[in-house]
C-alpha cells in the first residue's frame, strides 16, 4: 500500500486512536537443535503467540531477528525450557500485530506453526509452515503452503487445527490480482462471487488444508475476491467445520466484515455479510477482526471500524443461527479504544479484550459474560505499561481462559482471568 493511503488511513481513526497506537516432513533432530534462549526477550523478540496443549503445558512461537523459536513453558510462562529455533536458515519474517507467527496444537500434542516470510519485493511474502511429532524436541523442515510460486502476496495467514486433527491455514494472496490483465477485475470468487475493486488493493482469500498431519496439503483454493489486503484473519472452528471472519471490500471503498462457515471440511459456504458499519475508506487499516465459536454454536466476534454510521471503536455482536445473522452490535471500552480487540469462549463463559490509550502508555481491559454473551460485566483494567507492547491475546488450557500480553517492560505475561473480576471464578 503506498504510504499516503497509509497515512489516510490512519487520519481516519481520530487522534485519540492515534495516541493510543503511538503510545515429506519427518522431523530432523540434527538440524532443529535447541537454543540458549529460553522465551520471548524484551529486546529483542517480536509478537509472541501462545497456546496450551493438552496437559497443560504453555508453549509460544516468536521472531527474534531471522528466526522463529518455540519453547514450553510449565509455570504459565514465568520461566521457559531451551528454545527451538524452526527455521533452518535466516528468512525475513513478517512480524507484527498482524502478521505474527500462529501456534497450533493437533489431537495428540502435535505441534503446527506457521509464519509469513517475507518477499524480496514490498508487500509479498510466502506462507510457512513446520510441525514438531516428539513433543517439541524438533520441527521439520519449513515448506512453503502457497503452491503459485509466484513472488507476490501471500501474507495474514491463519492457522487452525479441528477436534479432527484436520490443520487450516487461510491467507490473503495476490496471485489473481497480478494475473488479471490491465483494467481488468479478477475472476470471480469460489464461493460468493465477488471480484477485486478496480482503485482498490484488494486481494483473493486462499486456503488450504492437511489432513495428514501436516505431511502433505492440498492444492491451494481460492474462497473470494475483492477483501481488504492487510488486516489479520480470523478463524476458529464450528465442530470439525472452520469459520473464517475477515475485513471485506463492499461498494468499492466500505470495509467492513464478512464471514463464512464451511459446508463440508473442504469446501466453504456462502459469505455473508457480518458487519454493517459503512465504513468508507480507499486504504487498508490494518486491523483484524476476532472470532470465537461457543460449546452451544454461538458466534462472537469483535471488530474494528474508523467511522461509518456508528461512529470509530471496537464492537462486539453474536450470532446464534451460525453467522448467518449478527444483531446490531454493542460498542466495547471507551472512547478511548483503540482497538485490537479479542474475543474468547469456553463454555458459557466468553471473554473480551482490548487495547486502549492511557496517560504516558497502554492499557489492556478486560470484560466477561457468564451466560454465552447475553450480558457483560463492567470492564476491569488487566495491565498497563508506559513502554511499547504487543496486541493482546487470548487463550484456554480446558478450564479457564488467560490473557496473554508482551509490553517491553515486563516481558509476556499470561495472567488468568478468574480473580480479576468481582466474585471470582
Amino acid at each position: 500500500m503506498s504510504r499516503h493511503r497509509v497515512a489516510r488511513a490512519i487520519a481516519t481513526l481520530g487522534a485519540a486512536a492515534l495516541a493510543a497506537a503511538v503510545a515429506a516432513l519427518a522431523p530432523r533432530p540434527d538440524v532443529a537443535a535447541a537454543t540458549d534462549r529460553r522465551g520471548p526477550a524484551t529486546a529483542t523478540s517480536l509478537t509472541p503467540t501462545a497456546a496450551f496443549d493438552h496437559a497443560g503445558r504453555l508453549w509460544v512461537t516468536w521472531v527474534d531477528g531471522p528466526h522463529v523459536f518455540a519453547a514450553a513453558s510449565d509455570d504459565r510462562g514465568q520461566s521457559f525450557a531451551p528454545a527451538v529455533e524452526i527455521t533452518r536458515s535466516a528468512e525475513n519474517i513478517d512480524a507484527n500485530g498482524e502478521a505474527r507467527p500462529k501456534i497450533a496444537v493437533g489431537t495428540r500434542d502435535e505441534l503446527y506453526v506457521s509464519w509469513t516470510r517475507k518477499g524480496a519485493k514490498p508487500f509479498t511474502g510466502d506462507i510457512r509452515f513446520a510441525r514438531s511429532v516428539d513433543g517439541g524436541r524438533t520441527f521439520s523442515a519449513p515448506v512453503t503452503v502457497n503452491d503459485d510460486g509466484a513472488p507476490i502476496g501471500h501474507r495474514f495467514d491463519a492457522l487452525r487445527v479441528s477436534p479432527g486433527g484436520t490443520i487450516y491455514l487461510a491467507w490473503i494472496d495476490k496471485r489473481d490480482r497480478e494475473r488479471a490483465a490491465p483494467g481488468e477485475h479478477a475472476h470471480e470468487g469460489a464461493a460468493a462471487g465477488g471480484h477485486v475493486h478496480e482503485g482498490s488493493e484488494g486481494a483473493a482469500l486462499y486456503y488450504s488444508l492437511s489432513r495428514d498431519g501436516g505431511r502433505s496439503f492440498i492444492p491451494n483454493r481460492r474462497l473470494k475476491d475483492g477483501i481488504c489486503e492487510c488486516c489479520r484473519l480470523a478463524m476458529d472452528v464450528d465442530g470439525d467445520l472452520p469459520v473464517l471472519l475477515w475485513r471485506d471490500i463492499f461498494d468499492g471503498t466500505v470495509r467492513d466484515h464478512a464471514l463464512v462457515r464451511f459446508a463440508t471440511p473442504d469446501a466453504p459456504g456462502p459469505v455473508v455479510r457480518a458487519s454493517d458499519d459503512g465504513w468508507a475508506i480507499d486504504a487498508c487499516p490494518h486491523h483484524g477482526p476476532s472470532l470465537s465459536v461457543s460449546d452451544a454454536g454461538t458466534y462472537h466476534a469483535v471488530w474494528f471500524t474508523g467511522g461509518g454510521r456508528r461512529g470509530a471503536g471496537a464492537f462486539y455482536a453474536r450470532s446464534v443461527d451460525r453467522g448467518q445473522t449478527f444483531p446490531a452490535p454493542i460498542p466495547v471500552g471507551s472512547d478511548r479504544t483503540f482497538g485490537h480487540a479479542v474475543v474468547l469462549s469456553r463454555g458459557r463463559e466468553v471473554v473480551l479484550a482490548w487495547e486502549e490509550g492511557v496517560a504516558q502508555g497502554m492499557s489492556v481491559r478486560v470484560s466477561r459474560s457468564r451466560d454465552d454473551g447475553v450480558t457483560w460485566a463492567a470492564s476491569v483494567e488487566a495491565a498497563r505499561t508506559a513502554g511499547r507492547s504487543d496486541h493482546p491475546q487470548l487463550l484456554s488450557d480446558g478450564s479457564a481462559i488467560y490473557l496473554s500480553w508482551f509490553p517491553s517492560t515486563a516481558g509476556l505475561r499470561v495472567m488468568p482471568m478468574d480473580g480479576l473480576f468481582p466474585g471470582g471464578s
